[in-house]
C-alpha cells in the first residue's frame, strides 16, 4: 500500500503542475475545449471499460491460483473491449463532429477516441487482481511525467488545447502497450479478435457494472460538456477545472481503496466477520479524511484557485466551495457500495441506487444549469451524492449485509 500511495502521490504533482501552466498558457476557450475533449474521451473509456475494472477483478482475485481459468477470463475480456472499441469509437467520432465547442474541428474527436479506447483498455484490472497494482502504476506514472513534460514544453508555443488531447492520447496508447506486453512476458496469451460466444460471457459478466460506472458518469463527466452547449466552452474550463481540483484531493485515498476490494472480495470467502470490521474501520477513516479535505477546501478555495489555475479563473472559488461539501459523500458511497455492497454481490441494488441518482440528476441538469449557471450545477453534484449515500447506508443496514450487524 505504502508502494502504490507513493505512486499516487508522485502523479498527483503531473496535473498540479500541468493545470497551473495550461490555465496561464491558453485562452479559457481553448482550455474548455481541451477539458472536453478529455471528457469526451473518458465517456468513450467508460463503454470500453465496460465495468471489467470491478467485475474482472474479482474474477481474477477469486482464481489466482487456476492460471488456464486466468487465461480465459483475459481472452473474453480483450475481445470484448476490441469489438466496443469499434463501435464505440464510431458512434463517439459522429458526435464529438456535431459538438458545436469543437467549432467543428475533426482533430478533436479524433484524438479523443484514440484516448478513450487506449484507457478504456487498460489492464489495471489484471494487476489489481493478482496484487500488482503498484507495477502497472509505476508504468502509468512514468507516461504521465512524460506527458506532463511535453505539455509544458509545447503547450506555450502552440496555445491550443488539440495539442493536450494529443499527448494525452498518445501517452495512453504508450500505457496500454507497455502493460499488455508485461502480461504477455508472465506467460499469458491473449487474443484481440472478438469471439461471439466469449464476448457474450464477457459482456455478462461486466454488465452489472457498466450500467454503475455510465451512470456515475452520467452525472460527473457529462456535466462540464452539458454546461458547455447551455453556458459557453469557457464554462466547461470554469466547472471542470473547480471538479478536477476537488477530485485531485481524493487521489490519494484512491491508492487505499484500490487495495481493498479485492482482498475484501478474498476475505469474505474466508473470514466474513473480519472482511466486515476491516470495511468498517476503513469507512470511519474515510470519512474523517473526507471532513478534513472538505474544510481545508472550502476555507483555503481562494488560495487553492489562485495557485492552480490563476487570477482569471477567480470566478471558479465557489464553485470548488460547493463541490468540496461532497468530498465526504464520495468518499462513504465508495466505501458502503465498490467495497462491501458490490464485493458481497449486491450488485444489482447498487446499480439501482447509481441508476436512480443519474436519472434524477439528467432530469435536473439542464434546467438547473439553465437558471442557476455553474453554482446550480455544482449544488446538483452534492444533492446527488448526498442522495446516493441515503439510499446505501439504509440498504445496508436492513439487510444481512450491515456493516453495523454484531457478528453471531
Amino acid at each position: 500500500m505504502l508502494a502504490l500511495f507513493g505512486t499516487r502521490v508522485v502523479s498527483l504533482i503531473v496535473p498540479l503542475i500541468t493545470i497551473p501552466f495550461l490555465a496561464r498558457a491558453l485562452h479559457p476557450e481553448e482550455f474548455g475545449k481541451a477539458i472536453a475533449a478529455q471528457s469526451f474521451g473518458i465517456l468513450l473509456s467508460v463503454l470500453v471499460e465496460y465495468g471489467f475494472n470491478i467485475s474482472a477483478t474479482r474474477e481474477i482475485a477469486v482464481s489466482r491460483e487456476n492460471k488456464p481459468r486466468m487465461t480465459e477470463t483475459l481472452q473474453h475480456v480483450y475481445g470484448a473491449k476490441t469489438m466496443l472499441s469499434v463501435v464505440g469509437g464510431l458512434v463517439f467520432m459522429l458526435v464529438g463532429m456535431n459538438y458545436k465547442v469543437f467549432g467543428g474541428d475533426i482533430c478533436y474527436p479524433i484524438f479523443s477516441v484514440l484516448y478513450g479506447i487506449a484507457l478504456g483498455c487498460y489492464p489495471i484490472w489484471f494487476f489489481q487482481g493478482i496484487d500488482r497494482l503498484p507495477r502497472f502504476s509505476m508504468i502509468e506514472l512514468t507516461s504521465k511525467i512524460v506527458a506532463g513534460f511535453l505539455i509544458i514544453l509545447l503547450a506555450r508555443t502552440f496555445g491550443t488545447g488539440l495539442l493536450v488531447i494529443i499527448i494525452y492520447a498518445l501517452s495512453s496508447v504508450v500505457t496500454l502497450v507497455i502493460s499488455s506486453l508485461l502480461i504477455m512476458r508472465e506467460g499469458f496469451v491473449f487474443s484481440l479478435k472478438p469471439d461471439l460466444r466469449h464476448t457474450l460471457s464477457a459482456l455478462k459478466l461486466g454488465w452489472q457494472m457498466f450500467i454503475f460506472r455510465a451512470s456515475v458518469s452520467l452525472y460527473s463527466t457529462v456535466t462540464p460538456l452539458i454546461l458547455g452547449t447551455i453556458v459557453n466552452p469557457s464554462a466547461v474550463a470554469l466547472y471542470g477545472n473547480a471538479d478536477k481540483v476537488n477530485r485531485l484531493s481524493l487521489e490519494g485515498f484512491s491508492a487505499l481503496t484500490a487495495i481493498v476490494f479485492p482482498r475484501v472480495s478474498r476475505l469474505l470467502q474466508e473470514d466474513a466477520p473480519a472482511a466486515r470490521n476491516a470495511v468498517r474501520k476503513i469507512l470511519d477513516v474515510g470519512i474523517l479524511l473526507g471532513l478534513l479535505i472538505a474544510v481545508v477546501i472550502w476555507f483555503f478555495a481562494p488560495e487553492i484557485i489562485h495557485l492552480i489555475l490563476g487570477e482569471k479563473y477567480h470566478s471558479a472559488v465557489p464553485v470548488l466551495r460547493i463541490l468540496a461539501l461532497s468530498i465526504p459523500f464520495l468518499v462513504m458511497s465508495n466505501i458502503l457500495g465498490l467495497q462491501w455492497m458490490i464485493a458481497n454481490g449486491h450488485d444489482r441494488q447498487f446499480n439501482s441506487i447509481i441508476i436512480s441518482a443519474s436519472v434524477l440528476n439528467m432530469i435536473l441538469i439542464y434546467p438547473v444549469a439553465f437558471y442557476w449557471s455553474l453554482k446550480g450545477a455544482a449544488f446538483l453534484s452534492v444533492t446527488t451524492e448526498i442522495f446516493i449515500v441515503i439510499c446505501m447506508v439504509s440498504y445496508v443496514s436492513q439487510k444481512s449485509i450491515s456493516l453495523w450487524r454484531r457478528a453471531q
